[in-house]
């Protein structure tokens, strides 16, 4: 076992300081409009039949999410945040959908420099549940059952970290540890980007816990099922981390689909 192993099996709960907030006052929420229908949706048909992660997106979402990333790189620093934590107010806004959609599109920009990392134990995705969840994960490397090297794992060219088998009365107590800040920190120092999947900030005090190792986040919200209050009252508990903006999941328009396409030609 490696020393980096030993050092995670600590999993007692440590007192911390938390991150000193990270706000853009000049920066408005960049809302991206994603023209999805079922079909397109990550879980349906195509995502099952496809073999790589950045094939799986549809194009909508592909666009919007590169949108994003575009915007962040106009501001003064011109640097993408190196960890991003992607968050939802409520459970099936799409928050797993877009993290991928995130992480592969940074990784067409720097292959190899992406890794996605499942935090969100509190839901099962669809978008997830095509990747590979036999075996260890995050969890088993905490508790230093299983190497880092050995739970990263490669879909289609992208680097991923799956959560493992986090036990229902361990999420909070993983979730505040110092065994927890210590592999984030080595994941940063060998990805240029990190993907935190994020639980949804309503769902419990975890989510904010996760939220402490992100240098800015995306906020997801399902059009027509989210309500406005639910998203003021996370866009207020999070107030003190750098937004990248707002992704709209789902939206319904009256275009038909072949006129879709020919316009996004």
């Amino acid at each position: 076992m490696s020393a980096t192993s030993k050092e995670m099996t600590d999993m007692d709960i440590q007192e911390h300081e938390t991150k000193p907030p990270r706000r853009d006052e000049d920066r408005g929420s960049a809302v991206a409009d994603l023209d999805l229908t079922e079909s397109d949706k990550i879980g349906g048909i195509e995502l099952a039949e496809l073999d790589a992660i950045g094939d799986r997106i549809p194009d909508a979402l592909a666009e919007s999410v590169r949108y994003v990333v575009s915007r962040a790189r106009l501001d003064e620093h011109s640097v993408v945040p190196a960890r991003i934590g992607v968050v939802s107010s409520v459970s099936g806004d799409g928050t797993t959908t877009v993290a991928l959609a995130l992480t592969a599109m940074l990784d067409e920009q720097a292959p190899g420099q992406t890794c996605w990392v499942d935090l969100n134990w509190w839901s099962r995705s669809d978008a997830a549940s095509v990747l590979d969840e036999a075996g260890p994960g995050l969890y088993e490397v905490l508790r230093g059952e299983a190497e880092l090297d050995a739970v990263i794992r490669t879909s289609g060219g992208i680097a991923t970290l799956r959560r493992g088998g986090v036990p229902d009365d361990e999420r909070h107590r993983v979730a505040r540890s110092g065994a927890m800040d210590r592999l984030i920190d080595e994941l940063a120092g060998r990805y240029q980007h990190l993907v935190l999947d994020i639980p949804p900030l309503l769902g419990g005090s975890d989510s904010l816990e996760m939220l402490r190792h992100a240098d800015a986040h995306l906020l997801v919200v399902r059009h027509g099922v989210t309500t406005v209050s639910q998203v003021r009252t996370a866009v207020d508990q999070i107030a003190g981390v750098e937004s990248m903006g707002v992704i709209l999941n789902q939206v319904k328009t009256r275009t038909p689909r072949p006129f879709r396409r020919w316009l996004s030609r």
